[in-house]
């Protein structure tokens, strides 16, 4: 239900987070060759970001949701009893 977004999203702030902090994919000369730039300080940042701030603040996001579900060993029983019950009725 989520994962179709959730990787647009993700896709779409890769690029913005990249195109922001002026990444440079390596350029290819006229002969093919692959010529290598160092990226900036600010394009080295972009990338630390998405390798590790932005999966932290999805963590977190996560986790604040699995706190709030309110499941308990209670619930999960009373969830168990209706499932018992709900198969019962069609069999």
């Amino acid at each position: 239900l989520f994962t179709k977004p959730a990787i647009g999203v993700a896709q779409a702030v890769i690029a913005i987070t990249l195109a922001t902090t002026g990444f440079f994919p390596d350029l290819i000369d006229l002969f093919g060759n692959i010529i290598n730039m160092p990226q900036s300080i600010s394009a080295i940042w972009g990338i630390r970001m998405i390798m590790g701030l932005f999966p932290a603040i999805a963590m977190v996001i996560g986790l604040i949701f699995l706190w709030i579900y309110p499941l308990n060993l209670e619930k999960t029983r009373e969830m168990k009893e209706k499932l018992i019950k709900l198969h019962k009725i069609k069999s």
